[in-house]
């Protein structure tokens, strides 16, 4: 899950847009099973490039190929997960790779492991059509540029 995070945070710092944020974050009616999309991804904290520091507070919807970026969650305590990105035009697949998972349902905590990374996204609202999930980071390098604060990713039910 962390480079999808690395992949949509590098986006981020290419586009220069405002930002919008839906607050409703109580309900938990729905379930993590199934497929998901990417649909934005926000960053509230700091970005610090070349000794400058730089306040952010973005939401953003991914373009149409970056949506085509899933996740799915098995029965099983295990999922896939695929990103796509626009390269010169041509929307191209550039993971596919396999996780195992847990998802606490009291403290709405979701664990992803993938080869030797495990990733805890606390989640704030998942019904059976929107999941979203909030991670905070420190010194989250990408793209020449450190990031430290929080992301914010707002999935769709496929």
């Amino acid at each position: 899950m962390k480079k999808l995070i690395l992949f949509f945070f590098g986006a981020f710092l290419l586009l220069n847009l405002s930002c919008s944020r839906d607050d409703d974050s109580s309900d938990f009616s729905g379930s993590v099973l199934g497929s998901w999309y990417i649909y934005s991804v926000g960053l509230n904290g700091t970005v610090s490039q070349n000794g400058i520091s730089t306040p952010i507070n973005i939401t953003q919807p991914l373009n149409s190929c970056m949506q085509k970026s899933t996740v799915t969650f098995n029965q099983d305590g295990t999922g896939n997960a695929t990103s796509w990105e626009d390269t010169s035009g041509t929307c191209t697949k550039i993971q596919d790779e396999n996780f195992t998972y847990t998802y606490d349902t009291s403290s709405k905590v979701l664990t992803i492991k993938m080869v030797s990374e495990t990733d805890v996204t606390s989640l704030t609202k998942l019904t059976s059509s929107e999941m979203v999930g909030e991670e905070n980071v420190t010194n989250f390098q990408v793209e020449g540029a450190m990031f430290s604060g929080k992301i914010t990713t707002v999935m769709k039910r496929k």
